[in-house]
């Protein structure tokens, strides 16, 4: 009888952690904002026409390609792969065509510069929630670290 009971409860227990994002989800999810961040900098890099959105773009770009090497080999390391499918996950259709709209309105940015950093507020949360949920300290250290130079980026002071 015990032993049923106490494979009752462990089959919900299963269930119940289960049921909602893994860590591995947050921690996909964190790369897939990186590399979407990148992919619109990169843009802006090339359609920027003033020095403010130029240089922003240049910096977002470097620390998350930066940021992104480092939790790629953190994940590698805790033996998490990431599928070109999943790094993909974060690209937003709408977002081109925002972009598009604004190079031919010539307002690029302005679009941009509100888009970077309503993206990073974003990522910044996704990065705190993957690091709550994290227990490797590694993966802990790599997020924190990340999280600061988000904030940074943003303007914002870095506390977690």
């Amino acid at each position: 009888g015990a032993f049923v009971l106490l494979g009752v409860l462990a089959t919900l227990l299963l269930a119940v952690l289960n049921s909602g994002p893994t860590n591995k989800d947050h921690l996909l999810m964190v790369v897939a904002q990186q590399n979407e961040l990148i992919r619109v900098s990169d843009i802006a890099i090339k359609e920027a026409r003033g020095t403010q959105a130029r240089n922003l773009a240049m910096t977002t770009k470097m620390s998350l390609q930066s940021d992104q090497a480092s939790l790629s080999a953190a994940l590698k390391s805790q033996k998490v792969k990431v599928s070109g499918k999943e790094l993909g996950a974060a690209k937003n259709p709408e977002t081109d065509k925002k972009v598009t709209q604004a190079i031919q309105n010539n307002r690029f940015d302005e679009v941009y510069l509100e888009f970077i950093q309503s993206a990073l507020v974003d990522y910044q949360k996704n990065l705190n929630t993957a690091y709550k949920t994290t227990v490797s300290k590694s993966l802990k250290e790599t997020m924190k670290v990340q999280y600061q130079n988000a904030s940074i980026i943003i303007g914002v002071d870095p506390e977690v």
